[in-house]
């Protein structure tokens, strides 16, 4: 694995022996056996504003969801409340008022109740020989949510259910209020939007590019723009001499078409051509001499 790692020009790095061991989001201490949470120094914390338009239920559990993650990872309150300083500031930069607080973690003993009753109710099970049902099938109805709707769509969504599907209707048994659950959805913000845009645009040019055929000659050495002919919309300056008085002029063109239909143009009216690149872009520079 080593050697496959080498031949691709990357390393394995392996420490052993570390007795402070960042892992994820924690960091476990083996000389005190205390763990707390983690972050990476440079990484910014950042969480929707409490006016953004998302489902309340986000919003209200969001100061919840991060008070219960970092009690978990702390060991002790101390620790938790080291933790929570960045978290409480980014929360009330965006407008959240809770303050993170320290939940006291479940003891043994209730854990070990908690055991006991399952213990108990595995040995009901048993006895009256009933097995757990199987686990009711869900339909679930995510509608977009914007604060600009006013109207109550769960509430007009499940009475359109009752009355398409009352109780004699033959569907009724797999749509119903049972069955199907509502759970607004979060739309992409104006940011991701344009970006995804952006990304589908650059890739179809890039696309579009790579399959795009850039010269048509048989013999690719005698190619009048070594190789890439068939470029369009390009301007080229060309250097003309006269056979007879050896006087040099400079000749700029443009075309809308393809270089090599110009080419031919020139040739037409019985001019030689030797195209040289000279600059970026499609600027094309030329040498024509008259037969």
């Amino acid at each position: 694995m080593c050697a496959i790692f080498r031949d691709n020009g990357l390393n394995i790095t392996i420490q052993a022996n570390q007795k402070i061991v960042d892992f994820l989001d924690v960091t476990f201490n083996l000389h005190t056996g205390l763990h707390k949470p983690y972050k990476k120094p440079n990484d910014s914390i950042t969480y929707i504003h409490r006016e953004s338009n998302h489902p309340p239920s986000i919003i209200k559990n969001l100061p919840q969801g991060i008070e219960k993650r970092l009690t978990n990872n702390s060991s002790n309150e101390k620790i938790f409340e080291d933790a929570a300083i960045p978290y409480n500031e980014a929360l009330k930069k965006n407008g959240h008022v809770m303050a993170l607080k320290y939940a006291e973690k479940k003891t043994n003993t209730t854990t070990k109740n908690e055991n006991k009753s399952k213990e108990t109710a595995n040995e009901e099970t048993k006895e009256t020989g009933t097995t757990n049902r199987r686990k009711r099938r869900i339909t679930w109805f995510n509608p977009p949510y914007s604060k600009n709707v006013l109207s109550n769509i769960g509430k007009k969504f499940f009475d359109l259910l009752n009355s398409c599907f009352p109780p004699n209707h033959k569907l009724h048994k797999i749509i119903n209020k049972n069955t199907v659950k509502l759970s607004y959805s979060c739309m992409p913000n104006t940011k991701q939007i344009i970006s995804s845009h952006n990304k589908r645009i650059i890739n179809e040019s890039s696309n579009k590019a790579s399959t795009t055929k850039l010269c048509n000659c048989r013999d690719k050495a005698s190619c009048p723009l070594q190789g890439k002919c068939l470029e369009q919309s390009l301007v080229y300056q060309a250097t003309v001499s006269e056979t007879n008085t050896k006087k040099i002029d400079t000749y700029i063109g443009i075309t809308e078409n393809t270089f090599k239909t110009r080419f031919n143009q020139h040739n037409y009216v019985k001019l030689q051509t030797t195209p040289q690149k000279v600059g970026h872009g499609s600027q094309r520079a030329c040498v024509e001499t008259k037969r």
